[in-house]
């Protein structure tokens, strides 16, 4: 929690953004930390979308563009960070 404090005291809140499970965007949400919320799925119960996220990652490196692994990831909001 101290580092992310830190990070929104230099770049504010509302350009703060968290990439975690739905269990550590919960913590965020919870203790008023961060303005957008990336989900990926490691920790998160099978199938469960944090409510509070803007994207979520479904799928990591099953997919190539030019040879290089590439993730898929889920537009939940149109405001998700992309010019904060």
């Amino acid at each position: 929690m101290p580092y992310l404090r830190s990070w929104e005291s230099v770049i504010g809140h509302q350009r703060t953004g968290v990439y975690a499970n739905s269990k550590t965007i919960d913590w965020a949400v919870n203790d008023g930390l961060g303005s957008y919320f990336w989900q990926h799925n490691w920790g998160s119960p099978k199938g469960y979308t944090h409510p509070a996220a803007h994207l979520h990652q479904v799928e990591i490196d099953k997919r190539k563009v030019g040879g290089v692994g590439v993730d898929v990831n889920q537009i939940l909001k149109p405001q998700f960070g992309q010019w904060a």
